[in-house]
Order: structure tokens, then sequence, then C-alpha cells
């Protein structure tokens, strides 16, 4: 052997021991750091799912008479059938019943498609629908849908509960899963129409309609369905009885009207038609038959 040639793992620990220290150091403090983060995450996982764990233990379930619609507008009419009076309560909610079968296809079509596009597919929750209003909020700088499904929103509105925090959203989340293991899709829609706030102190389809565009829901047109449901987004800013809302609400109906074609629930022509629609809004005091002072004999029917 030559005497001048080495073997190669002389010259590799001849190299490692002239590793500077700043190397060393360097090296040193970046397995330190995984180390750490690896472990601050395992600790971080475990106590979130521990408090998740908890909050599920801790919800309180939805029983069949919680989804049972109480408060309803109460009619009064004359001996010849004229509607006089409307009652709606300590809590002044107007609201009227409607069934699903009662409700047109497109009305239906048009709240999936803004507000749960896979309402017909997910278990309650959907991952992809909280993803894409996170991303869609990062990149439009607007909200055009929300993270909830309808099913949540249904929890939410028979609950009542809207507090900002963790507990809230898992124990919301938990009971929409569960509420899908009971009730049908179609089911869960129909209390969804009928629980919804829609502006002006009207709750449900039903009785928006008529306040809005004067007619039952049954007889709405395509795009009169996208835009009654547009509102129940933000009620004060998509007011029929304003000026401003109407705009408003007609800028989001064409939105809805554009999800609805890309979700191919309407074709090409039926969003041009409903595009071209001029929409004929129901007055205020047209609408609004509520009365203050109420006659002797309204007062009699009362008592």
């Amino acid at each position: 052997m030559n005497p001048k040639t080495k073997p190669a793992s002389q010259e590799a620990a001849k190299k490692k021991k002239k590793r500077s220290p700043a190397k060393k150091f360097i090296f040193t403090v970046a397995k330190i750091l995984i180390i750490f983060f690896v472990a601050a995450s395992c600790a971080v996982a475990g106590i979130l799912g521990g408090a998740i764990y908890g909050y599920i233990k801790a919800a309180q379930p939805i029983k069949d008479e919680d989804l049972q619609i109480k408060i309803l507008t109460s009619f009064i009419y004359d001996s010849e059938g004229n509607e006089i009076a409307q009652l709606t309560g300590k809590d002044n909610k107007n609201r009227e019943l409607v069934l699903i079968s009662d409700v047109p296809q497109y009305l239906k079509d048009a709240f999936v498609a803004v507000e749960d596009e896979r309402f017909y597919e997910h278990p309650g929750i959907d991952i992809k629908r909280i993803i894409s209003a996170v991303v869609g909020y990062i990149t439009k700088g607007e909200v055009v849908h929300g993270g909830s499904t309808i099913t949540q929103q249904v929890v939410k509105n028979i609950t009542g509960k809207t507090s900002v925090s963790l507990q809230r959203k898992v124990q919301e989340q938990w009971n929409a899963i569960q509420l899908e293991k009971r009730y049908d899709k179609e089911k869960i829609l129909e209390i969804y129409l009928n629980v919804i706030y829609m502006g002006n102190n009207y709750y449900g389809v039903q009785s928006a309609s008529k306040a809005y565009f004067g007619k039952d829901v049954k007889d709405l047109s395509l795009a009169e369905c996208a835009l009654l449901a547009g509102i129940t987004n933000s009620p004060a800013n998509y007011d029929p009885f304003t000026e401003k809302g109407r705009k408003n609400a007609k800028k989001r109906q064409e939105i809805i009207l554009g999800l609805m074609l890309e979700q191919k629930m309407i074709d090409e022509k039926e969003y041009n038609e409903a595009l071209k629609q001029e929409l004929v809004f129901a007055e205020k005091d047209d609408s609004d038959k509520n009365v203050t002072v109420q006659s002797y004999f309204v007062d009699q029917v009362i008592r």
C-alpha cells in the first residue's frame, strides 16, 4: 500500500474533525428546535383533543320536540274572510310554516347553491366548505359563503347559541352530525327554510315571500327565489324594503344565479331569463298588517 494513500474512513474522520464550532452549534440548535417543535405539537394536539372530547361529552343533544316550531303568526279574519290583523306574539316573530312539498325546487336549489353546495353529500359538516370559505375571504376579501352547513345552521337556530367559541362550534358540529343520522335531507331543509331569519321580523321563507313579493312561496319565479335566498346572509344589507337594500339584493341574486348555473341546477336559458326579469316588490305598508291600535273585536279575539 502506498504510504501516501489513506483509507477513505480516515479521510472522512479528518473532515469531521475539521467541522467548525459555528456549524456544530447551528446543527445542535436545529436538532433542539425540531425536538421542541415535535414535543410542543404533540402536547397541543393532546390538549386540543382532550378539550374537544370534553365538549362533545358535555353537548346537550337536540330532541325531537326541540325541532317543533311553536312560535307562529296568528291571523284574525272578519266575517267575510278578509284578514284584519296579524298577531306575532311578545317576541314579534312573523312566521308561517311551509311544507317542503310546497317549496319550489328553484328555491331549494338556490339555498343549497349559496349556503351548502354539498348538502346532499356531507354527513352534517363539510370540511371542503370550511377551507373554501377561509381561502375565499383571504383571496377575494369578501365572504361569499360561510363555513357552516345548512344542518349546522339548523342547530344554531334551534339552540339559539351564537357565541364565537371553540366549544360552541364543536358542539354545533357534533349535533349536526347526530341530526343527519335521525332525519333525511328533505326534513332538515324544511326545518331550515322555516326557522331562518329573513329580516324585518320575518322568519322563514313563507312569511318573507308574502312580505317582499306579496305572494305565497310556491308561486315564486326563479329570479325571485334567487333573490330571497340571498337575504338571510345579511338581512340588513339586503332589505327589499329599502332602495339600497334592493340594489344589494339584486347583486347577490346575480351571484346566486351564477352559482346555480355553475352547479348545473339551471341551464343557460333559465339563467339569462332570470337575470332579465324585472323584480316587483311589495311595499312595506302593504305587507305589514300588524295592528298597533286594535279594535274592540280584535281585543276580544285575543282574550
